[in-house]
């Protein structure tokens, strides 16, 4: 995952991101209906195909991938990574794993 600052006076989004993180701070979430018939059919475990959809989706859009660095300044992600959690049974605990983006996605659930 590289991170590439952008140049901000030459940034078409730099209107929108000015007027969004000084003027009128806010977050957005989403809420849509999934058909999940083709996961089902393959027999597909939900939470794997979920994280490997979510991430292709991401992927595809820099917006989705614009960030702030450790200085504040803007830069965009060359790629994003899944972070999530596994329960663990025995400790009663969760760990936060990442998994290494591929688009194939038998070699996304191998990883």
């Amino acid at each position: 995952m590289e991170f590439c600052r952008v140049d901000r006076a030459a940034w078409p989004r730099n209107e929108y991101f000015e007027h969004y993180f000084s003027n009128t701070p806010c977050t957005y979430s989403m809420t849509v209906k999934l058909d999940v018939t083709n996961i089902e059919e393959k027999g597909l475990k939900y939470y794997p195909a979920l994280l490997y959809a979510l991430t292709t989706v991401v992927n595809r859009h820099e917006e989705f991938r614009t960030a702030l660095d450790a200085e504040g300044q803007v830069g965009i992600f060359s790629e994003m990574l899944p972070c999530y959690t596994v329960f663990n049974k025995e400790t009663e605990t969760f760990s936060n794993l990442w998994t290494e983006y591929t688009p194939d996605y038998p070699a996304f659930c191998a990883r």
